[in-house]
């Protein structure tokens, strides 16, 4: 949490730098055609590089992998129950040395990992899949009341790194694509990739603290019938 509020920091202070330089100028220099004049030429370079990173990282995305998340429920007779997470490949182009980080997990009741992707792997085109993580459960709401961030991470066909940020919310049992980075982007795009990745965050967050428990409610409701 530290480490994404220096970074939401950082990317405010850079981001919006043609803003803190004109103030800047105007403290130190007052309210005149001067300081205006700078703080419009400084803009007008930031801009422009803002452009060229646009041009440089323009036509890359086509060729990234779609990858979205999905969740299997299954139980043996007598064992635990257990819900599987994998990554599936919808798109046109394969994916290479995917790997996963677990960014964030706070597990609900007796729900634990059971097993993690260890080996760097490939994913096929158009529905080419492979399993992530295993979660042990003793019921299924144990899931749906657990909170996920999972960073995978891609080599496209291009060699490009590619970073891809899920979120599975409490009280909630879908995963949601936070955020999508090509890692070869510039420092200005990245910037403003971490703002929209932020704002996402939130607005999500927010939004499914408001439909979660009539959802939840609902589940349990069929599931008692």
């Amino acid at each position: 949490m530290f480490k994404e509020k220096l970074v939401l920091i950082k990317s405010i202070l850079l981001g919006f730098a043609p803003i803190w330089v004109t103030i800047g100028l105007i403290c130190k220099f007052g309210f005149n055609l001067e300081s205006l004049t700078c703080g419009a030429i400084f803009a007008q370079v930031f801009f422009s590089w803002i452009v060229a990173e646009i041009m440089h990282s323009q036509g890359r995305t086509q060729y990234a992998p779609q990858l979205k998340l999905e969740h299997h429920h299954s139980s043996a007779l007598g064992g635990p129950e257990r819900v599987s997470i994998h990554v599936v490949n919808i798109g046109k182009y394969p994916a290479y040395n995917l790997s996963i980080e677990l960014s964030h997990v706070k597990l609900s009741g007796n729900a634990r990992l059971f097993w993690t992707l260890q080996n760097r792997i490939n994913l096929d085109p158009n529905g080419g899949r492979d399993r992530l993580i295993i979660i042990s459960i003793s019921e299924y709401m144990e899931y749906v009341e657990s909170e996920f961030k999972i960073e995978i991470r891609c080599i496209d066909i291009l060699g490009g790194d590619l970073r891809y940020l899920f979120q599975k919310p409490s009280k909630y049992w879908d995963w949601l694509l936070i955020s999508f980075r090509d890692l070869r982007r510039g420092i200005l795009l990245s910037c403003y990739d971490d703002l929209l990745t932020a704002y996402r965050s939130w607005r999500k967050r927010n939004t499914l603290n408001t439909e979660s428990l009539s959802a939840v409610l609902v589940y349990c409701d069929k599931d008692k019938v």
